[in-house]
C-alpha cells in the first residue's frame, strides 16, 4: 500500500496555534521539600517544545544548600541542570544551571545543531521542578514555555 502524506502549515486549524505558557511556582517551607518532583506544567497531547526557561521574581531560600532542576520525571534535569537555589536571585533569568542577569544567547552550531538543553524538544509528559539536597523554603519562579501543538488539542498549562 502506498504511503500517504500531507503538508501541515502553522497555525494548523486541526492542531491549534503555537502557544506560550507561563506558570508561577512558589517555594515555601510547608510544601516544597527535598528529593521531591513538583509538576509545574501539565501537558495534554504531544508538543514540540521550542523553548523553556524561568525568571526569578523572588530570591530562592534554602538553609541547607538545596538545588533545583527543570525536567521531567524520567530525566529530572532534561531542560536545566541542578542549580543551587540561593544562586537564583530576584531578576535573574533561569535558562542554565548558572542563570543569567541579562538573559542568555542560545548557542546553535551549524554542524551539531542546537547546543542548548532548553530548546527544540519533543514532549509528551509533564514538566517538573525537582528539589534535591535540601528543602527550598522560599522564593518564586515563573516558568515560560513556547511550544507548537502536534496533536489535536495539545497544550501545556
Amino acid at each position: 500500500m502506498p504511503q500517504t502524506s500531507k503538508i501541515l502549515s502553522w497555525p494548523s486549524p486541526k492542531h491549534g496555534r503555537p502557544g506560550i505558557t507561563q506558570a508561577t511556582f512558589t517555594f515555601d517551607s510547608t510544601t516544597t521539600s527535598a528529593a521531591t518532583p513538583y509538576t509545574v506544567l501539565t501537558i495534554s497531547g504531544r508538543v514540540f517544545l521550542k523553548s523553556i526557561f524561568g525568571f526569578v521574581t523572588t530570591t530562592l531560600v534554602s538553609a541547607g544548600g538545596g538545588s533545583v532542576a527543570l525536567g521531567t520525571t524520567a530525566v529530572t534535569n532534561a531542560f536545566i541542570g541542578a542549580t543551587t537555589a540561593t544562586n537564583l536571585t530576584t531578576g535573574l533569568w533561569w535558562d542554565t544551571a548558572a542563570g543569567s542577569a541579562t538573559g542568555s544567547t542560545v548557542a546553535y552550531n551549524a554542524t551539531g545543531g542546537n547546543t542548548a538543553a532548553v530548546m527544540n524538544k519533543l514532549l509528551a509528559v509533564n514538566v517538573i521542578i525537582n528539589i534535591a539536597t535540601a528543602d527550598v523554603t522560599g522564593g518564586v519562579l515563573e516558568i515560560y514555555a513556547i511550544y507548537l501543538p502536534l496533536t489535536d488539542g495539545a497544550k501545556l498549562i
